[in-house]
């Protein structure tokens, strides 16, 4: 009776290991034919898309925990109708689901899940544009997050960072991509920041996670319009508020490139838009309360612009206020005036701009 305990335990064991080994790895994508299949453990083979689509080749990959199949194929638009569909389908099912639509190919997949949620990065190649982007597409949200200007990346081993590649596809040994930076670039309002001392560069903002640089002027100059790639050398503080509440960072603060602003109190980071791209002085201050930021923007017909920004509560801005000079000599920003209620400014005579509330 114990012998036959015993042989049922084993026997009980045995067929829970090699289940447990069934569950992992065991599916595989293949090609042959002129084809993409899924290879089950039984070897039977389900198909999946044809290997060219359009005017380009397919790409197919297998989530990390086999519950997907990301595929794309041809969808007749795009340079010599090299555009793909985005589709997943689960194996063994026979349903196939319409994700999302390129004008161009796809190459280089990769599926990431972090902290339980699953991406796929990949090159999005736009044939007869020579235009070549790095896309973070949410699998789970099904939506394209980000598109950034990249000529390619290679996965680095047991991380979920990337290693950028230059036109030529050398590895770039000093520029690394990680999922954490890429996230906080489609999504800076859900991500802690946190601002380091560097070693090379006065100062460069970090994911509190990992000592990482958020903005690498590498692959960020490409991505913001109106901005002159000239001597990129990381960050530098540009306009800190008088109590440390907030802090606008610039890429290389000789540059004239607002990239974005700091709250303090809250961690948040909020990216620059037009209001703050262009050409500006040192000529900035800031109201008694840091709710107010006045500063002088300069335009390429020598107009000259006081701008009047209002922080919120985040680390989001608003226009309070603008007055433009139609003199071509310096507008000098004198500073906040609590009496006068405005900032005042001098081109000959001390004037004001009053804020209205």
């Amino acid at each position: 009776m114990n012998r036959a305990i015993l042989s049922i335990t084993v026997l009980i064991i045995l067929t829970s290991l090699s289940l447990s080994v069934a569950k992992s790895g065991d599916l595989k994508i293949v090609h042959e034919n002129r084809a993409f299949y899924i290879m089950f453990p039984d070897s039977n083979k389900s198909y999946i898309v044809g290997e060219h689509g359009g005017g380009a080749d397919n790409a197919a990959v297998l989530s990390p925990d086999d519950k997907y199949v990301f595929y794309t194929d041809g969808n007749e638009t795009g340079f010599e109708s090299s555009g793909k569909d985005l589709f997943y389908y689960k194996p063994k099912s026979t349903e196939r689901i319409f994700l999302h639509r390129l004008s161009g190919y796809v190459q280089n997949v990769h599926w990431v899940i972090k902290n339980g949620h699953n991406y796929l990065i990949f090159l999005e190649i736009k044939a007869g544009y020579d235009k070549t982007t790095i896309d973070l597409f949410d699998f789970d949200e099904r939506k394209m997050l980000l598109k950034m200007k990249g000529e390619g990346f290679e996965e680095i081993e047991y991380s979920d960072c990337f290693r950028l590649k230059d036109e030529q596809g050398t590895i770039k040994t000093d520029s690394m991509l990680c999922m954490d930076s890429i996230l906080a670039q489609s999504n800076p309002g859900k991500y802690n920041i946190e601002s380091y001392e560097g070693w090379v560069y006065p100062n460069f903002l970090y994911l509190s996670i990992r000592k990482e640089p958020f903005l690498n002027p590498d692959y960020y100059w490409d991505n913001i319009q109106d901005y002159s790639p000239q001597n990129s050398k990381g960050l530098g503080i540009c306009f800190p508020s008088n109590h440390n509440n907030w802090t606008i960072y610039c890429l290389n603060t000789d540059s004239k490139s607002w990239i974005g602003v700091l709250n303090h109190r809250t961690n948040l980071f909020q990216l620059s838009d037009s209001a703050t791209t262009g050409e500006y002085k040192y000529n900035f201050s800031w109201s008694d309360d840091e709710n107010l930021l006045g500063f002088i923007k300069k335009y390429p017909d020598n107009s000259q612009e006081l701008i009047i920004l209002e922080f919120l509560g985040d680390s989001s801005y608003t226009i309070k206020d603008q007055l433009k000079f139609k003199e071509e000599r310096d507008v000098e920003l004198i500073g906040w005036s609590t009496l006068k209620g405005g900032f005042e400014y001098m081109i000959g005579e001390k004037e004001l701009l009053k804020i209205q509330k």
